[in-house]
């Protein structure tokens, strides 16, 4: 009587040996995220590595770190901004643009969430601040990469409707390239595309260009911290 093995269980196969059996597109690097230099590498180069940390139990450091990244981020490309008026401008704008997109994200993250949700999300309220915390963090980084192209001109010519024109359409490319990365995350995530996400895209865009008109002038020399007076920002740029 011949007794044959029994085939080997799938589950006591190594996890090393069942991606090495995986399609290398399908394979994605599950090992955490360290250090600020390994943050902004998975942030440009490795996006599904990025998302699946994210989404992972453990998600605050990165969520932290992304945060702190955008923040900085947006104040440094301040200081670029306040170089045109000079003064104390220099130091004012940097807090403002830096505070504007904090308070642009706490006030858009409710109707974010909510959206999701109803297009059929499966992230966590947790989760998806991370995602968010991360689109944030890949939309100031590619402004600090336009930074040295704004400074050229800050330098060269003495037009504040030209300068910020030039700030505005940085800032619309960076957000689009952002925006479209938020959505390829959750596509991925949740296999299916989010219906509701160009409308949430287009609340925060409108949403972060009434913060700067709230915060203006960012061109013009300093007046004092008070808020500017109450004014639609298609109204304040047309007058």
């Amino acid at each position: 009587m011949t007794i044959e093995q029994a085939p080997t269980p799938p589950e006591s196969i190594g996890t090393e040996e069942l991606l090495r059996e995986l399609p290398p597109e399908h394979v994605v690097d599950l090992r955490p995220i360290q250090g600020w230099g390994a943050i902004l590498e998975a942030l440009l180069k490795q996006p599904e590595r990025l998302a699946a940390n994210l989404t992972g139990a453990d998600n605050g450091y990165l969520t932290r770190h992304l945060s702190v990244m955008a923040l900085l981020g947006m104040a440094a490309y301040g200081v670029v901004v306040g170089l045109f008026p000079g003064g104390m401008q220099i130091a004012v704008v940097p807090a403002k643009l830096a505070g504007s997109l904090l308070v642009s994200a706490m006030i858009c993250w409710p109707s974010l969430y909510i959206l999701l949700c109803l297009s059929g999300g499966r992230q966590s309220a947790r989760e998806m601040t991370g995602l968010l915390a991360a689109a944030l963090a890949l939309l100031v980084v590619l402004m600090a990469g336009f930074a040295p192209v704004a400074w050229i001109f800050t330098q060269s010519t003495h037009s504040a409707d030209f300068m910020g024109g030039l700030h505005l359409l940085l800032w619309m490319i960076s957000c689009v390239f952002a925006l479209r990365r938020l959505g390829g995350w959750l596509t991925k995530l949740n296999g299916k595309g989010m219906q509701a996400l160009p409308i949430w895209c287009f609340i925060f865009i409108i949403v972060c260009l009434q913060m700067t008109t709230t915060l203006r002038p960012l061109m013009g020399p300093f007046t004092g911290w008070n808020l500017a007076p109450r004014d639609f920002f298609l109204h304040a740029w047309l007058n």
